[in-house]
């Protein structure tokens, strides 16, 4: 489908969106390719894949925004592969665009695969002022052209803790943050592997504020300016044991 607001456009406050099974493929739109909500009370995916989906604004499959209330997303065994946005988020946008409700997101056994965010952030995911439950997690050769966070661009107010398998890799940013940009909160990252990613700018694979590394494998990232694996801006980084190489 093409459209200006999401082949489907949600925009009520009291809105349940729930989508289970199948795949939505080459849709285009200005906002998220597949599905844009704003607002809407909650939204729901499950078994879906995501692909060659198309928006020239903001999330390249889903742009979601918390407009008038908040807004609950549900994402699992999600796949989102080769979609692009003109902007932020090449496969997901989540965003409290005037920063007055909040998006909670919990995503378990999601992957990011070949997303491409084209002037800005988020090559696969932008979460900004989103506040996030992940676990088992895949974000794969994913590139933003134009800023931040390869793989996964993030502005949290709470805590977010990455449990299960986390994978970052061969994620590539024009600016900071290969793999993963942090812009604000606090992450807790346990048995996490990050690998091949760059950084045109600094942190080959991430770039943080505040963050813990429990037990992670961080090899063969590379970035032109500081920090071929972490590169640190502030607040506290801990380190618990782990593998850094190459």
């Amino acid at each position: 489908g093409k459209s200006d607001y999401g082949t489907i456009h949600v925009n009520n406050k009291e809105s349940v969106v729930s989508i289970t099974g199948g795949t939505f493929a080459n849709n285009r739109a200005y906002y998220g390719g597949v599905l844009y909500t704003a607002p809407a009370k909650e939204v729901r995916i499950e078994n879906v894949t995501f692909e060659n989906n198309q928006a020239s604004y903001n999330g390249g499959a889903v742009a979601i925004y918390a407009l008038n209330c908040p807004t609950t997303v549900t994402l699992k065994n999600v796949t989102f592969r080769g979609n692009q946005a003109g902007n932020n988020g090449g496969g997901l946008c989540t965003m409290d665009h005037d920063n007055r409700y909040r998006i909670t997101l919990t995503m378990t056994d999601c992957a990011f695969d070949g997303n491409t965010a084209g002037s800005n952030a988020g090559g696969a995911l932008l979460s900004y002022r989103t506040d996030a439950t992940v676990s088992n997690l895949a974000f794969t050769n994913n590139t933003a052209k134009g800023s931040d966070g390869g793989g996964l661009y993030s502005d949290a107010a709470t805590p977010i803790d990455f449990t299960g398998s986390v994978l970052f890799d061969g994620n590539t940013a024009f600016r900071n943050g290969g793999g993963l940009y942090q812009n604000r909160g606090t992450m807790t990252f346990t048995d996490a592997q990050f690998r091949n990613n760059h950084a045109d700018g600094e942190g080959g694979a991430i770039a943080a504020q505040k963050m813990t590394l429990k037990n992670c494998t961080l090899h063969d990232n590379d970035s032109a300016g500081h920090g071929g694996a972490v590169r640190h801006f502030g607040g506290q980084l801990t380190v618990e044991g782990g593998k850094f190489y190459n």
